[in-house]
């Protein structure tokens, strides 16, 4: 085998390996963390006890004015009071959405306060006990319920906090008006010292408890959450979507409409079992319970102590889980760092430059082809979902993950033939600019725009542009040296587009009992995410850019 055959194959074995080991340990920090049993520690808030609360709860639906709902209300003040604490119940009335139209049916608010020893206000930790008259709720929301009751009987075992804190079992959150929320934000005396509200959902059955929306100024409860919590699972770019497209229809909506600081989690895992009689306890992912316990206890802790008339509330940062850790910087550093890709891409330039001829014409039409092959990609697979979720509306999820991967290869595919298909021959170095280019220029848009989300596109341009800049002075033709360097743009890039990737498509799985969830477009991003990132490490790891390939010599064309 001639020797740049050699190295080629193993270079291709070497990048395999690298894209399965970074994919796997990515996916890996993804996950929720191990449930804790039911006889840890008495100051753990630990799922093997929490989970027996979801056990009565969602024994079978129990939807607002019904019997069912009645008998969670009674076991909820119960299981309060045996905890030493002094549960309030506070009713106000609410249409009779699953009886007679026209009808009132009262709606009941349990709460209780743990009461600190100098408060400086009251941390709410809040989860809706209700249920649509479909499905027990096992998931959505008794998990949450079964968590909080969980963390307050933990925070009782341990050292008394400074601060108070609210456990507030919500009525009436479904279907529709949040009225038990409503009702407590605006009626109940306790609402008017809560500083921080940090709320608890599921749209699934398992996977992480993600970080939903965090309201801004955000920084000092992102540090506080990330200082208490086991698995800190959170991507800025959720809270930014979720943000700009308004209310998600959870009881934090009342909340946040009131200018209250705080948090919302909610895992979305396993989402054809939403709002159907799946939603059962056999559903219910004690990983994810787990989850919501960490959290729930985390900020109850973590906030606990500290003096909320002097804590500073200014600023917001941009976050993103890499590997066990939260990466987390302020948004004003983002806005400034979204100009490293652009210095990167021009250190590219220059470095290619010196080696041989590049054509800007060549390299723009590069980057066009390759954004128009993507979002005609993206267009593509927003039809093929459509289609695919009328006709199967309750994917598994490994199913769904494996239409998942038919469509990024499919996506990838066409973005590849449409850069072969180039009128003019386009060298390996030209492509890898432009593919960098335009990550780059996505990059410093987004970035100046929307600082928590720009680190989508920033990191792996600015870390491709290092890396093409680097190979192309020299030095390169040794295997592993273009292994290193091709590790250099997978690694950050995986890191970083894998969980949006995931996150998009989880967000658009068709969930039977919620109709208005499919939607299209929203897959239709995850593959245009998809579709740029194999276009970039294609571009920018290839033999053919190191100039390898004993087939071809001096300017070198894409194949």
């Amino acid at each position: 085998m001639p020797r740049d055959r050699a190295s080629t194959t193993t270079h291709r074995i070497a990048l395999a390996v690298i894209l399965v080991l970074t994919g796997s340990l990515v996916v890996a920090s993804m996950m929720p963390p191990a449930a804790i049993p039911a006889d840890a520690d008495d100051t753990v808030a630990a799922a093997g006890r929490a989970v027996r609360h979801v056990d009565v709860i969602a024994d079978e639906p129990h939807p607002l004015g019904s019997p069912q709902n009645l008998a969670v209300r009674n076991y909820l003040v119960d299981q309060l009071t045996d905890l030493g604490l002094e549960p309030v119940v506070q009713t106000a009335m609410a249409p009779d959405f699953y009886g007679t139209p026209g009808n009132q049916v009262e709606v009941a608010n349990v709460m209780a306060r743990i009461p600190g020893t100098a408060s400086t206000g009251s941390i709410l930790l809040i989860a809706h006990y209700d249920s649509v008259d479909t499905t027990p709720g096992a998931n959505d929301n008794a998990v949450a319920v079964g968590a909080l009751l969980e963390t307050a009987r933990a925070v009782l075992a341990g050292e008394p906090l400074r601060n108070d804190v609210i456990i507030l079992a919500t009525d009436a959150e479904e279907p529709a008006g949040r009225f038990g929320a409503t009702t407590f934000a605006r009626n109940h005396p306790w609402a008017s010292d809560v500083a921080v509200a940090v709320n608890f959902e599921a749209a699934g059955g398992t996977g992480p408890a993600l970080l939903v929306e965090a309201p801004g100024p955000n920084r000092w409860l992102i540090e506080a959450w990330q200082r208490g919590t086991r698995r800190p699972v959170a991507y800025s770019f959720l809270p930014n979507f979720v943000g700009a497209i308004g209310e998600v229809g959870t009881d934090f909506d009342v909340f946040r409409g009131l200018g209250i600081p705080g948090l919302h989690f909610a895992y979305t895992h396993d989402a054809s079992i939403y709002h159907t009689m799946a939603d059962n306890r056999a559903a219910v992912g004690e990983r994810s319970l787990q989850h919501h316990c960490d959290h729930a206890y985390a900020m109850a802790t973590t906030l606990g102590g500290v003096d909320f008339g002097t804590s500073p509330r200014s600023g917001d940062v941009v976050f993103f889980t890499a590997g066990p850790r939260l990466i987390t910087y302020s948004t004003g550093f983002g806005a400034v760092a979204a100009v490293l890709p652009a210095l990167g891409l021009i250190g590219a330039w220059w470095a290619l430059g010196r080696r041989r001829r590049i054509t800007p014409r060549r390299i723009i039409g590069a980057a066009l082809r390759t954004l128009g092959g993507s979002i005609v990609a993206a267009i593509l697979a927003a039809v093929v979902w459509t289609a695919f979720s009328s006709a199967r509306s309750t994917p598994g999820l490994i199913e769904s993950y494996l239409y998942l991967g038919l469509l990024i290869a499919v996506a990838g595919a066409l973005v590849g033939a449409t850069n072969r298909t180039g009128r003019q021959a386009t060298t390996a170095e030209e492509h890898a600019v432009g593919i960098v280019g335009l990550w780059s220029l996505v990059g410093v848009v987004i970035g100046l725009l929307a600082p928590a989300t720009g680190y989508l596109f920033l990191w792996p341009a600015w870390f491709a542009a290092i890396a093409v800049a680097a190979g192309s002075l020299g030095g390169v033709r040794h295997v592993w040296h273009r292994a290193a360097r091709s590790a250099v743009v997978i690694i950050p890039t995986l890191v970083i587009m894998i969980p949006a990737i995931d996150v998009f498509f989880q967000f658009a799985m068709p969930r039977p009992g919620n109709p208005d969830s499919n939607v299209p477009a929203v897959v239709g991003v995850a593959i245009l995410l998809a579709a740029l990132t194999v276009e970039l490490v294609r571009a920018t790891t290839t033999d053919r850019l190191w100039g390898v390939d004993a087939k071809h010599g001096g300017e070198i064309p894409l194949q």
